[in-house]
């Protein structure tokens, strides 16, 4: 706001929280889907490495067939 407009008045307190918080409740929101439907679990090498792999599961189908994915 001020490089675009330097001379306007300035937001006040209250609406530059309300931007904030909206901001934030977008992000987790859109983030959602992430934290029901991914999941971990480890794989292990036969030289003795364990790697942890993160996926999800869908609930229509597998990762490559699934339209939730998609989406």
């Amino acid at each position: 706001m001020a490089i675009m407009h330097p001379l306007r008045p300035r937001m006040g307190r209250r609406m530059t929280l309300c931007i904030a918080t909206s901001i934030w409740i977008v992000g987790f929101a859109f983030s959602f889907p992430n934290l029901i439907f991914f999941t971990t679990f480890v794989q292990e090498f036969p030289n003795g490495d364990n790697r942890v792999v993160c996926y999800a599961e869908w609930p229509d189908g597998s990762t490559n067939e699934s339209y939730h994915e998609y989406m």
